[in-house]
């Protein structure tokens, strides 16, 4: 296909994420007193049933308007958000779990790297060095366990890379590599050469997550990605149906049996389709990539900035609420396209 069409997504997910996400979030998930709103109902304001403060919430967002910053370096609404959402100290009750840990390491980092030139990089937090020790604990042990399923591990490996960039001696990418290669002889081991338990159903989204991980984490070092990276891609790839839309769950030999939609597995078809288009500019990557994009934005993302992010599989919206932990996931897909564009 034309990159043409491609373009055009990529000048769509900008608008989008500067002209609806960016204003939308900045103004419903600070203006509460005491804290970042865990979600807004489904006409995009904050809750009636306000459950609190979600420092998870405001971890996640900060990733994603770190991400977005770099794309209008400027834009007040952004810096001031930021300034909201980005504290010196992880706090709440889950701030000792590796989701939380790994989040708060990846939007500092972000927020340390992804900066236009001109603008002063900030350093990391004091706090940072002792947070990534107890992270870095936590997913030894796991590893060591083959809990590669445990929720943190992705955004633990998310956060070593980035963190490799802005703390170049800080041993991130030999924590990132660690991993990497403790997940590869996993999967490279298992009789069906797929991220998953032995008996259990397939979710699609990590088989796609995991594929450009592992690709991402190989470009980093300068290696060649691994054959394991590629068998994920494959597999998952072949189980997207033809506009685009991915299944949530489909059996070891790829037969669908949970057809609902989740954002998550979205956005990850779109990453990984990026991941490949960086490589090999074939068009049917580059059209497996349009359409996972219009799959994110006609079927997940709302006008106003917001986002359904689960559907049953008969197409009827799964969500009682936006929920914020779904910022970044949505903002590293889009500005992954955007940049790919650029490129």
């Amino acid at each position: 296909m034309s990159t043409r069409a491609l373009l055009r997504r990529s000048r769509e997910a900008k608008a989008w994420l500067l002209d609806a996400m960016v204003p939308l979030w900045s103004q419903a998930s600070l203006e509460r007193a005491g804290g970042v709103a865990a979600a807004l109902d489904l006409n995009h304001r904050p809750l009636a049933d306000d459950p609190g403060s979600d420092p998870l919430a405001a971890i996640r967002l900060a990733a994603a308007f770190a991400r977005i910053r770099r794309l209008d370096p400027e834009n007040s609404a952004i810096a001031r958000s930021l300034e909201g959402f980005l504290g010196d100290t992880l706090g709440g009750p889950e701030a000792s779990t590796l989701v939380a840990r790994a989040g708060w390491l990846l939007a500092h980092g972000l927020s340390a790297g992804e900066v236009d030139a001109s603008v002063a990089k900030p350093a990391l937090p004091g706090a940072a060095r002792a947070i990534i020790d107890a992270a870095h604990d936590q997913a030894t042990r796991l590893v060591a366990g083959k809990a590669f399923k445990a929720a943190g591990l992705p955004t633990w490996l998310d956060a070593c890379l980035v963190l490799a960039r802005v703390d170049p001696t800080g041993g991130h990418t030999g924590r990132a590599s660690s991993l990497a290669a403790a997940l590869t002889n996993d999967i490279g081991s298992a009789p069906c050469q797929l991220f998953v338990r032995a008996d259990e159903p397939v979710d699609i989204a990590d088989q796609f997550n995991w594929s450009w991980r592992m690709a991402a984490h190989a470009d980093s070092i300068g290696a060649a990605w691994p054959v394991e990276s590629q068998a994920l891609f494959a597999f998952a790839a072949a189980a997207q149906d033809e506009d685009g839309s991915v299944p949530k769950l489909v059996t070891q030999d790829g037969t669908k049996i949970d057809a609902s939609l989740t954002l998550d597995a979205q956005a990850a078809a779109l990453m990984a389709h990026l991941s490949q288009l960086r490589v090999d500019p074939a068009p049917q990557i580059g059209a497996a990539a349009r359409d996972s994009f219009d799959a994110i934005m006609d079927t997940h993302l709302t006008p106003e900035g917001g986002w359904i992010a689960n559907y049953t599989a008969e197409g009827l919206p799964a969500d009682q609420q936006i929920a914020a932990r779904h910022a970044d996931t949505i903002a590293r897909a889009l500005v992954s396209l955007i940049d790919t564009m650029a490129a």
